[in-house]
């Protein structure tokens, strides 16, 4: 098994983690009554995004290194 894809398997796996630790954190937010953490909403929202950019584009590289 290459040591390389071991890594990538590992890194995947906490930012999946991170991810839906954050998307559940969002969820109660979004749910409490009081939208004054607007700003800190957005800027978690922002980091969610970016995560998930980087997830999409690690699955993208692999899935191109495993055509070949």
């Amino acid at each position: 098994m290459n040591i390389d894809f071991i890594a990538d398997d590992c890194w995947l796996e906490g930012q999946l983690t991170g991810i839906r630790l954050l998307e559940r954190e969002l969820s109660e937010a979004f749910r409490a009554p009081q939208s004054h953490r607007r700003e800190g909403l957005q800027q978690r929202v922002a980091q969610l995004n970016s995560w998930l950019n980087q997830v999409d584009h690690a699955l993208a590289i692999r899935a191109r290194s495993n055509q070949k």
